[in-house]
């Protein structure tokens, strides 16, 4: 039977991320406000009737919308007529001038401290989720797409690479393998790696189907056989997630540092794949299956070497997905294959 491995990866779509992100949900701290209860004048000014003049001269601030309000005021102000008309007292009208240009100072240091936490919280929520953005078919859009055929060197499409848009790469994607299908009378099967051992929550077929349904929604249908929408472990799928028979151990490994559930890289180390040649078609110093430790770096930076225009990076990791794969596909039980010497 023949067996196409293939792999996706994925950057972020700005667009559709700041269409649906959901807002940051934590309030902005509340302006400070003082209160007359809230101001001590007693230790500042011990004559009773001079502090309640003195004090009689706070007055609320009156923001408007053409002048909102100032933090830095926290809420009160000292009317300047009624302190004018108070005689005499000029240092002790000052001292009280301090006094309240001090109480500010604290309230307004004690919300500007919050301010700056709640902006760092929402900064980072932001950058968090922008960060995860390209995992998610929702926010995300597909930029590469990589595939080998038995025997065939392996296929690398990069968006602003060699291919000009994500529906330019999906269609020849399509393309392929409906011309796979019709040339092995729908006998081929197409393995890839993924992450969820839920099939119905695969990463690459769920970024494929969702591109397609959002270019669909923008009025550019892209075609898409039956045989796309039928799920691996169902009747009929031309599709098989690799992970559920390499990648499952059910605890086999508990004394080794791998976890019952391997990553790809993992699963290849368990199985010898590092510095094999998994196809005779792959073989050169670059297409030999790595460890993707040696690789000094992991799929999330795939995005930013293409915005960098680091092309080449880019598909030296593609291709290494693709040969982990394919080493994993030719120890298939019950698919055959063999490595090369």
């Amino acid at each position: 039977m023949n067996t196409i491995v293939f792999d996706i990866e994925t950057k972020p779509n700005r667009e559709q991320f700041d269409r649906i992100i959901k807002p940051f949900d934590k309030s902005a701290p509340d302006l400070p406000v003082l209160l007359k209860k809230d101001i001590k004048l007693g230790n500042v000014i011990r004559d009773a009737k001079l502090r309640g003049a003195l004090e009689a001269t706070l007055v609320p601030e009156k923001p408007t919308k053409k002048k909102p309000a100032d933090p830095t005021k926290c809420g009160i102000m000292i009317d300047a007529t009624k302190l004018d008309a108070i005689e005499g007292e000029a240092e002790k009208k000052e001292k009280f001038v301090e006094a309240i240009t001090a109480l500010r100072a604290k309230a307004y240091a004690t919300y500007a401290e919050k301010l700056e936490k709640h902006n760092q919280e929402e900064t980072d929520y932001y950058a968090k989720a922008w960060d995860k953005a390209a995992l998610s078919p929702a926010y995300s859009e597909i930029c590469a797409i990589g595939w080998q055929v038995p025997g065939c060197p392996p296929v690398c499409l990069i968006v602003g690479d060699n291919v000009e848009d994500e529906e330019t790469l999906l269609r020849m994607w399509i393309e392929f393998v409906c011309g796979i299908l019709e040339e092995t009378d729908s006998a081929a099967r197409f393995q890839f790696w993924d992450a969820s051992m839920n099939v119905h929550e695969n990463f690459d077929l769920s970024h494929i189907e969702k591109a397609v349904i959002r270019h669909k929604a923008a009025g550019r249908t892209i075609p898409m056989p039956a045989h796309f929408w039928t799920l691996p472990g169902q009747r009929g799928s031309i599709f098989e997630n690799l992970r559920m028979v390499f990648g499952r151990h059910g605890g086999y490994f508990a004394n080794s540092g791998y976890p019952d559930y391997l990553g790809l890289d993992a699963a290849v180390t368990v199985y010898g794949g590092h510095g094999q040649t998994a196809d005779e078609m792959m073989k050169g110093d670059d297409l030999v299956v790595m460890p993707k430790a040696d690789m000094e770096t992991d799929g999330a930076s795939f995005w930013k070497w293409c915005e960098e225009g680091e092309f080449e990076t880019a598909r030296k990791y593609l291709v290494n997905d693709l040969a982990q794969t394919r080493f994993l596909s030719n120890l298939h039980p019950f698919r055959g294959g063999g490595l090369s010497e």
